[in-house]
């Protein structure tokens, strides 16, 4: 034997095959006994030691008659499976769908999605997530931690689905995977002053009303925007929110709360008679329209139409500016409502109600900025007490 023939020996073990400078395992495989055996790459490798090691698991598992069939199914492929599938059996909302589309659309298709299911490794995925944190945002802007964090934590729950449930893979390459933690704050808020000169400045605008339920309730936009007036108590003061209003390509959908859970929130008299005049109003609109819709919605449109969100969103920039207060998001008012109740001192789990979270750690997590505060305030309220002060 020549030095040539045997380093081609050393270089080239049974079943591996070079294709452009990248190993490949090929294997004679029969997974079905009533037809013939057929000839099957598998590949391409990062190197000749990860196909040894791929070629002697796969040789075991067609010994043993459990090796899985050679897919060409893609990750952009088995994920739109996997969601239709999901939908139904988790059952997800409508609203929640959408956008787990539209995160695959955005975020796995242009990238790792065109890759085989079966051929994705553990680094696969790890460089991909780092390259969503590096650039993968528009005009290649890296993602904030907390895109990518739901980017990842949907493309794991669907591979933990492709092993255990759909028998498309042997190993879950995501299994270890880590994902960048989001950074949980409670965003802008506006202090007591800029909330009223923004009453002021929204006083003659037909959402004034609305913008008033959510600075005091604490409510999300989509449950305000799905109340009826069934769900106001207009003499017992209070609002329940049981469900939420969302808009999926163009279109309008009700659905539970974000935690399925019905809340009742009292709310302060001036925000009672807001609505009851809000009411008044709305009882006139009806009177001078011509096709007036009635959907009993608080909200809506001068027609009674169902508001949508983005209209809401647009009025309440313009009145910003014209009150001259920071720039806030909708959702802040949220935030606003849940940090002056918690800075006046008031209980977190009563906070944590009103906001219709789960359980109090949220509001903590959420909140820690302020619960800090509260607790030093506590300590020095000691210290005073011991002292005699």
């Amino acid at each position: 034997m020549t030095n040539t023939e045997s380093k081609s020996k050393i270089e080239r073990p049974k079943h591996i095959q070079y294709r452009s400078g990248k190993p490949y395992v090929v294997i004679r495989e029969r997974h079905d006994k009533s037809r013939p055996s057929k000839v099957v790459w598998h590949g391409p490798f990062d190197s000749l030691d990860d196909a040894i090691t791929f070629r002697d698991q796969r040789r075991k598992e067609l010994t043993e008659g459990t090796a899985r069939q050679k897919s060409a199914l893609t990750l952009s492929e088995y994920l739109r499976v996997w969601l239709t599938d999901h939908t139904v059996t988790k059952p997800l909302k409508r609203s929640t769908a959408s956008s787990y589309a539209e995160k695959i659309t955005n975020y796995v298709d242009p990238t790792i999605g065109q890759m085989t299911l079966q051929a994705i490794k553990p680094h696969h995925l790890k460089s991909w997530v780092a390259e969503l944190m590096r650039a993968g945002g528009s005009g290649n802007k890296g993602l904030s931690r907390a895109t990518v964090r739901k980017v990842g934590v949907i493309v794991k729950a669907a591979l933990v689905a492709a092993m255990d449930e759909y028998d498309y893979i042997s190993v879950n390459p995501a299994a270890n995977l880590k994902l960048p933690t989001a950074e949980r704050g409670a965003g802008s808020t506006w202090t007591v002053e800029e909330a009223r000169r923004f009453a002021t400045a929204a006083a003659e605008n037909r959402l004034a009303t609305l913008f008033a339920v959510l600075i005091a309730t604490g409510a999300r936009r989509g449950e305000v925007l799905a109340l009826t007036w069934d769900d106001v108590d207009l003499g017992a003061g209070t609002v329940m929110i049981s469900k939420s209003a969302t808009w999926v390509d163009g279109v309008r959908t009700v659905e539970t709360t974000k935690t399925n859970k019905v809340r009742v929130i009292d709310v302060d008299p001036a925000t009672m008679t807001a609505l009851r005049s809000h009411r008044a109003q709305q009882f006139q609109e009806r009177l001078q329209s011509k096709d007036w819709q009635e959907n009993n919605l608080v909200f809506c449109r001068p027609d009674g139409s169902p508001l949508p969100p983005d209209f809401a969103y647009r009025q309440f920039k313009r009145l910003i500016k014209k009150a001259g207060v920071s720039q806030i998001r909708l959702h802040d008012l949220r935030h606003t409502h849940a940090t002056w109740l918690l800075e006046a001192g008031e209980q977190l789990h009563v906070v944590a109600d009103r906001l219709g979270h789960a359980d109090s750690s949220t509001t903590s997590n959420i909140y820690a900025h302020v619960t800090d505060r509260q607790r030093r305030r506590g300590a020095e309220t000691f210290r005073r007490i011991m002292d005699g002060s």
